[in-house]
């Protein structure tokens, strides 16, 4: 199972190159960046509004107790870059287990917040570097004393649209709405948790997937939270309305599923897709989509479904031909003898690939697209690398991917067919990790930078700038 997991993120990318023409774009500008101990994330942030962003990696010594996490800070310029080494490292708290930029003062640049289970600080951040500003006190979830710290992408929003922004953090009974003044609000979500006992013990808790939504007026912001049973909604002054959606068709014996909440139709409003795994010798997965007709309605059965047995599922939801729009892409990992074979013995694994196409209305029956390929494993906790973009700024979308261990393969976007069939650039750098698309240079098209958690390559970040 854990080998599903590793690769139905990166087969979504690889299996879509069955396409067409070949181009042509500019030469990229490759930066090999070091760090002092190990690079768990990154993320990108403007701090002097010249519309160029520096880049930040969480760092984290795990060979030391407590974890020593810090936050390295590279700038870059036009003509020069990033240079190799970091401008300016900042020691976090020992606790830290996540970190996120959030707007506190009304002021950009936004501020740094490395939060843990208890609290949180607050770091104003330049061009000269770090310089703590406030502490703030919490009960929350959120991970201590992790080896792995990360960046949290969504965990920052601007609900009441007074230009500072809310922290969504997550608590035992539902999320809490904070930021560096104290609390706002609090809000119900399908908060649950689960207990394993034994020599060694676990507490789990399945973290609700969650979007905003505009229900026009100058109100706030409404949030919806979902897990694979229920969807809570609360809009209004003070988030004090309620509305609850219950999941009709869940599977009895799951052990695993994941939730997407996202406006698939662009009605403002979010949709759901469901996706639960069930069974072993006979397993099963199955994908659930709801798409509102209206702000809180949901149809009592799915609008759409995919199901599959003998394999796990792995769906995403993207815009595959520009009508701005939510396709569906799904891919699937048989566990017949077959494959298990090819895994164990050649160090492959065969996946199959399908898209279905939103109308507006509806998904297509059948698959406007299929494909079966077979992909390289890497070894141990080593992941494909892969990332979306428009990485030549032609308003198409390209993709990057591992092609092997020392091989970043890049594939243009085609109008008719999606993607072309050959890469337009390969560059030799390590590919396994982990890659993100960021505008770093501040022009039109997207950059990418690419760390490795673990592996050889752990200290090393590569950043590939493109004109």
């Amino acid at each position: 199972m854990k080998v599903a997991k590793r690769f139905a993120a990166a087969c979504v990318l690889c299996a879509l190159l069955a396409h067409a023409p070949e181009g042509r774009a500019a030469e990229p500008r490759l930066y090999q960046l070091a760090a002092p101990v190990d690079v768990w994330d990154a993320d990108a942030e403007d701090l002097n509004g010249d519309g160029r962003k520096e880049l930040f990696a969480l760092l984290c010594d795990s060979k030391t107790w407590p974890y020593r996490k810090s936050v390295a800070l590279y700038e870059g310029g036009p003509e020069t870059g990033f240079s190799a080494q970091p401008d300016h490292v900042a020691a976090l708290p020992e606790e830290t287990g996540v970190v996120f930029f959030s707007e506190q003062t009304g002021q950009p640049p936004r501020e740094l917040i490395a939060a843990h289970a208890a609290g949180a600080v607050c770091y104003t951040v330049s061009m000269d570097g770090f310089q703590e500003w406030k502490r703030v006190d919490f009960n929350s979830i959120l991970p201590t004393q992790t080896r792995e710290p990360l960046f949290l992408k969504k965990l920052s929003v601007d609900l009441d649209r007074d230009g500072i922004e809310e922290w969504l953090l997550p608590t035992a009974a539902g999320h809490q709405l904070y930021t560096s003044a104290g609390l706002k609000a609090t809000i119900p979500s399908p908060m649950i948790s689960s207990f394993r006992g034994g020599d060694t013990s676990y507490i789990t808790y399945q973290i609700p997937a969650f979007d905003t939504f505009d229900l026009g007026g100058d109100g706030p912001l409404g949030i919806g939270f979902a897990n694979d049973e229920f969807a809570d909604f609360s809009h209004g002054p003070g988030w004090e309305q309620h509305w609850r959606f219950t999941v009709p068709h869940a599977l009895d014996e799951k052990w695993e599923s994941t939730v997407r909440i996202d406006d698939i139709n662009g009605d403002r409003f979010p949709d759901l897709m469901i996706t639960q795994t069930q069974g072993t010798i006979n397993l099963e997965s199955r994908t659930q989509i709801y798409v509102s007709g209206k702000p809180f309605s949901y149809p009592a059965s799915p609008t759409a479904e995919f199901s599959a047995k003998g394999a796990t599922t792995s769906p995403a939801l993207a815009d595959v031909n520009g009508d701005e729009l939510l396709d569906v892409i799904v891919v699937r990992i048989p566990f017949g003898v077959a494959n298990m074979v090819s895994y164990l013995v050649r160090g492959k694994v065969s996946v199959n690939l399908e898209i279905y196409a939103f109308d507006g209305k509806k998904y297509s029956e059948t698959p406007a697209f299929t494909t079966d390929i077979t992909m390289d494993a890497p070894d141990g906790r080593e992941q494909v690398a892969y990332t979306i973009g428009d990485f030549n700024n032609d308003k198409k979308i390209d993709i990057a991917y591992a092609q092997g261990e020392n091989s970043l393969a890049l594939h243009q976007g085609d109008p008719a067919r999606f993607l072309s069939d050959k890469p337009w650039l390969k560059l030799e750098v390590p590919s396994f990790g982990v890659a993100r698309a960021f505008k770093l240079d501040g022009e039109g098209s997207d950059d990418i930078v690419l760390f490795h958690p673990s592996g050889p390559h752990s200290k090393r970040i590569d950043v590939i700038l493109f004109e």
